[in-house]
C-alpha cells in the first residue's frame, strides 16, 4: 500500500505540473489521468462494468492484449480454463526465452516458467511476427503444438491523426525543404527543433543493448574518421533501458560522437511524427526484435531504412529496407555507406514505398476476428 500511495502521489503532482512524460511509461496521458483518477467529467451516466466470475459463460473467447507471462497469472489462466473460457494469449517475442543476455534483469526465469505452464491454460498463443511462432516451436521441440500458434503481423502506420497528416507538407503539396516551414514546427519542442537543424538519421526505441547502438555508433565513427565528415546526424529517440552502458560511455568518452549523436528522451507523438517526416532515414541494426515497429512508421512515411537481416525485421521490411548483419560493423557501415553516398538508392527504395500497400490496423483487427472465429 506503500508503494501505491506513492506513485499515485508522485503522478498527482505530475499532473499538476503537466508533465506529460511521466504518464507514457504507463501507456497513458494527462487527461487520461485524470479521467481515471477523479472520474469523466459531464458524463450522463457512470460505464456499466461486471465482474468476470459473474459475467463468463463456458465457450466465451478471452483475449489477453498484454504481457501476460507473469507467475501471479499462471492461477488466472487455469480458472478461466476450468470454467470453460477460450484463453487466447499474444506473444510479442521470444527474447526472454531465445536470448536471455538481452533481456531486463531476470525476466527470462519468469517467462520461461510462464511458457511451461502456460500450455495447458492457453487455448491459443497469437505470435506478432512468423519468426516469433518459429521459435516458440524451436523452444518446445518435438513436443511444440504448431496449430496452437497464429501469427498476426502488425501495422505500417502513421502516428499522426488525419488533421496533422492535413497539415505535413507531403499533404499540402509543399516540397520537402532544407528547413522546416512554420505550419510543421507549431506543434514541436524546441529540443526537437534543434536536433532536425542539420541533416540526421533516426533510431528510434529504447536505449538498450538489444538495439545495438554501440555497433551503430562505431560504424558512424569510421565513417567520420575516414575522412567522410559530411555525414548526417544520429538522433537516438527513447528512454534510458538496460545493458546501455557501453553506449553511454561510447558517448561520454567522444563528447557525443563529435556532436554527431542527440539524445531525446520520451518525445511526445507530434515531436515523434515530425522527426519521422524530416529524417533522411531510420537506423535500426536490432540483434532481436519482436516486431519493430519503427521500421513500419519509417515507411509509412516514405522513409527507408538499414535495418538487421534477423528475427522478425525482414518480416516489416521487406525490400524497402537496406539490410545489414547486426553482429558486424563493416557490415552495418556499408549498409549505411550505400543510403547516405550511393547516388540513387536512397531514392529507389523511397520508390518502391511510395507504391507499396502498406498494412493498418483495420487489417489487423480484421485478421484477429478471423483468428478468434
Amino acid at each position: 500500500m506503500v508503494a501505491y500511495y506513492f506513485h499515485r502521489t508522485r503522478l498527482d503532482i505530475s499532473y499538476i505540473l503537466r508533465r506529460e512524460a511521466a504518464f507514457r511509461r504507463y501507456n497513458t496521458t494527462i487527461e487520461g489521468w485524470k479521467g481515471a483518477r477523479f472520474g469523466p467529467v459531464n458524463a450522463s451516466r457512470p460505464i456499466a462494468t461486471a465482474k468476470m466470475d459473474d459475467a463468463a459463460r463456458e465457450g466465451d473467447k478471452i483475449v489477453l492484449l498484454d504481457a501476460v507471462w507473469s507467475p501471479y497469472r499462471l492461477d488466472a489462466l487455469a480458472q478461466y480454463r476450468r470454467k470453460g473460457l477460450k484463453v487466447f494469449a499474444f506473444i510479442y517475442d521470444m527474447i526472454p526465452a531465445m536470448m536471455p543476455i538481452l533481456a531486463e534483469n531476470n525476466i527470462g526465469f519468469f517467462f520461461h516458467d510462464w511458457l511451461l505452464k502456460s500450455r495447458e491454460r492457453v487455448e491459443h498463443f497469437i505470435a506478432i511476427p512468423a519468426s516469433c511462432r518459429a521459435d516458440y516451436l524451436k523452444f518446445f521441440g518435438e513436443q511444440g503444438d504448431a496449430s496452437s500458434v497464429c501469427v498476426l503481423p502488425l501495422a505500417k502506420t502513421r502516428l499522426e491523426t488525419a488533421g496533422a497528416v492535413a497539415k505535413s507538407s507531403a499533404a499540402t503539396g509543399v516540397s520537402a525543404s532544407r528547413f522546416p516551414a512554420l505550419h510543421e514546427i507549431a506543434e514541436v519542442s524546441q529540443p526537437v527543433r534543434e536536433a532536425a537543424f542539420a541533416p540526421f538519421v533516426l533510431c528510434v526505441g529504447t536505449i538498450e543493448g538489444r538495439k545495438n547502438g554501440w555497433r551503430l555508433l562505431v560504424a558512424w565513427k569510421s565513417i567520420i574518421d575516414a575522412g567522410l565528415a559530411d555525414l548526417p546526424r544520429l538522433v537516438f529517440v527513447g528512454r534510458p533501458g538496460w545493458c546501455s552502458s557501453a553506449l553511454r560511455d561510447f558517448l561520454e568518452g567522444t563528447g557525443n560522437l563529435y556532436g554527431y549523436v542527440t539524445m531525446l528522451d520520451s518525445p511526445s507523438d507530434e515531436d515523434l511524427a515530425f522527426l519521422y517526416r524530416r529524417c533522411q532515414f531510420l537506423a535500426m541494426p536490432s540483434l532481436y526484435e519482436g516486431w519493430g515497429l519503427p521500421v513500419g512508421e519509417a515507411l509509412s512515411y516514405g522513409k527507408t531504412a538499414v535495418v538487421a537481416n534477423v528475427s522478425s525485421l525482414p518480416e516489416v521490411g521487406g525490400d524497402l529496407v537496406e539490410y545489414c548483419d547486426p553482429d558486424s560493423i563493416a557490415s552495418i557501415r556499408a549498409a549505411v555507406m550505400r543510403l547516405v553516398f550511393e547516388p540513387g538508392r536512397r531514392e529507389e527504395l523511397e520508390a518502391r514505398i511510395a507504391k507499396a500497400e502498406l498494412r493498418d490496423w483495420d487489417d489487423v483487427a480484421r485478421d484477429l476476428l478471423n483468428i478468434l472465429n
